[in-house]
């Protein structure tokens, strides 16, 4: 029997684990499935899933089971930093990288935790990103005593408000990202009450539209951010207060698993939106952009052409988001972060 018709092989075929496993999984020899907390291309273990099953069962556990490997995160959360450090070196980039896990999608403790503790293993530049009173009390309690960054959006009354503000007196970098208009004044009475200097970003409803099945969460229509009068209106009414300094971030989001080339038109609005914020006097304290959503590139040429064969990826829309604060460095305005 052939190599190509080998139980290896059979097992391929039949799970499709190319298209998935990303490294991390695959078969042995006998088309017995396998894993590497470390990915392929590292020097480490490899476990085979059966032996491990077996063993479970006899330790008298009942299937289904579920089997974290904590190193996969740990590796996931490390290749997106070292992409974007790589991408910043290339494009000559002289702002930063902070990655913010949005806790909706695993809320589950020791996920985060693991999350976070790829932070505590030399790249320092993980934040957690809540958007509901539940996932914004979780968040302050997993962050811990050392400053973190907390992003906060979602629909905002005075008790989710007075939660964000007090994480930012026990230290934390707090953003409440501002989506209508109406949320101002709620967090600036709050903040006065409580004594604390708010930390105010901006949902930017961009022109550009992300393709997709989410397309509609982004562009003109989009029902979520501000359009650009809304946002000079924020300005206004921050500096008829005397309170521009709070106001530090720019927030846009794409639609999900959108592709590169809509990351990179968006990744650009963004950044002719701090551009413009600068003319407008705010420069000193805009210093950061957040990118929501998640960028994808198709692997099968032949389906290119559909918005939904999208497949996500980490290095592509990396090295393209990053070159799109160039207008912005061409005017000498410091880079965001």
């Amino acid at each position: 029997m052939g190599a190509a018709s080998g139980p290896a092989q059979r097992a391929r075929r039949t799970w499709n684990i190319d298209q998935w496993g990303s490294g991390y999984f695959d078969v042995d020899d006998a088309g017995h499935a396998l894993v590497r907390p470390l990915g392929s291309e590292a020097d480490g273990p490899a476990l085979p899933l059966a032996p491990l099953v077996d063993e479970l069962r006899q330790a008298g556990l009942r299937l289904p089971v579920l089997v974290r490997f904590s190193d996969i995160l740990h590796d996931r959360v490390e290749q997106l930093c070292d992409a974007f450090d790589l991408a910043m070196t290339e494009e000559e980039y002289s702002g930063g990288y902070t990655a913010v896990y949005p806790i909706k999608v695993n809320q589950q403790r020791r996920v985060v935790e693991e999350i976070l503790a790829t932070r505590e293993r030399g790249h320092g530049r993980v934040g957690l990103e809540a958007g509901s009173k539940p996932e914004l009390l979780a968040v302050l309690a997993l962050s811990g005593d050392g400053p973190s960054l907390i992003v906060c959006n979602g629909y905002k009354d005075q008790e989710y408000i007075r939660l964000a503000l007090m994480g930012e007196k026990l230290g934390h970098r707090v953003y409440l990202v501002v989506e209508k208009f109406s949320e101002l004044p709620l967090i600036m009475e709050e903040a006065e009450r409580l004594g604390v200097t708010p930390r105010i970003g901006l949902r930017a409803r961009l022109a550009s539209v992300g393709m997709g099945k989410w397309q509609d969460t982004g562009g003109e229509k989009s029902k979520f951010g501000l359009t650009s009068g809304q946002m000079l209106a924020v300005v206004e009414s921050l500096r008829e207060t005397d309170s521009l300094g709070c106001l530090q971030l720019v927030h846009f989001h794409l639609a999900r698993r959108s592709p590169i080339s809509a990351t990179s038109s968006s990744a650009c609005g963004s950044a002719r939106a701090s551009t413009r914020a600068c003319w407008l006097s705010v420069s000193p304290s805009i210093r950061s952009t957040w990118v929501g959503g998640s960028a994808s590139t198709t692997k099968a040429p032949a389906r290119a052409a559909s918005a939904r064969s999208t497949t996500p990826c980490v290095n592509t829309p990396v090295t393209w988001s990053a070159p799109s604060p160039r207008p912005a460095a061409r005017r000498r305005y410091p880079s965001p972060t």
